[in-house]
């Protein structure tokens, strides 16, 4: 079985929140990326990092990395101790009492907290939960590590463009380093960064569909709308603090800014969680 056992040489995860390659604790600064993000924006810059200079050889391989892993895997609940070690990061996350008001992490929560139901009933018949929930999708989908290695792309140019449509330049500072990049952390051991990308992909799902949700809420009900003064405070629960984003930004802005963010790339990074296996 894959990852029964994990070597000792693999990249160690680092102690979850006093990081030895983190030189500041009020300014969270990685010089690997073996160092697993702690937030949404956390999640952006890591996935940014890893794509690097040479962004389509990176991510193929990480996309291969991903299906090879997720192909195989049947419906049940297997644990795989480096992936559950990154699982505790997000389910501390998940778990924030602000994140737990603010964003749409109460369902994924519980997917920490128990097993998922992975049974065949009325929701799943009518279509109400995902099939990735119960069903392994690259297998019924017939998905090749060449289309996940595509998607995977998708997510992280899509990210991309949401980070450079809200952030101020001259102050954005990302939470890697330039020594954090795929030739010094990834080349040797791509599937131990494919373990990081699903233990954490939960928590970056949770974060752009709650960006998605509550920019919809204000538009329907107006800037005078709880949605839409609350969106200061979603930005700040998934990381982002002014002057780093644009002062003032509404749920319009962030409407717009999320556009490259659509439906289908929140779904591709669902898939890759691969809940019917691991939750």
């Amino acid at each position: 079985m894959m990852f029964a056992n994990w070597p000792s040489n693999r990249p160690r995860i680092s102690h979850l929140y006093l990081s030895p390659n983190v030189t500041n604790l009020n300014r969270r600064v990685y010089h690997s990326l073996t160092e697993p993000p702690r937030n949404v924006k956390e999640c952006i810059d890591w996935l940014i990092a890893l794509k690097g200079k040479d962004g389509e050889k990176n991510l193929k391989a990480l996309g291969a990395a991903l299906h090879k892993i997720l192909a195989d895997k049947p419906v049940g609940k297997m644990k795989v101790p480096a992936l559950e070690k990154i699982k505790v990061i997000t389910k501390k996350f998940l778990e924030k009492p602000e994140n737990t008001r603010l964003l749409s992490s109460n369902e994924l929560k519980w997917r920490f907290q128990e097993p998922l139901d992975k049974g065949f009933g009325a929701a799943q018949a009518f279509g109400l939960v995902p099939k990735s929930n119960y069903k392994n999708v690259i297998q019924t989908k017939g998905v090749t590590a060449k289309t996940v290695s595509k998607n995977l792309i998708k997510v992280v140019d899509g990210c991309e463009q949401f980070l450079e449509n809200i952030k101020v330049p001259d102050h954005y500072k990302s939470a890697y380093s330039p020594e954090a990049t795929w030739d010094a952390s990834c080349a040797k051991d791509v599937e131990a960064y494919a373990i990081i990308f699903m233990g954490v992909a939960p928590m970056l799902y949770a974060g752009l569909h709650c960006f998605r949700l509550m920019s919809l809420y204000a538009w329907w009900g107006g800037p005078d709308s709880e949605a839409a003064k609350n969106m200061p405070e979603v930005l700040k629960a998934v990381g982002y603090v002014e002057p780093e984003y644009r002062a003032g930004m509404s749920a319009a802005n962030v409407r717009r800014a999320l556009r490259p963010v659509d439906y289908e790339i929140l779904g591709i990074i669902y898939d890759l969680c691969g809940f019917w296996a691991f939750y």
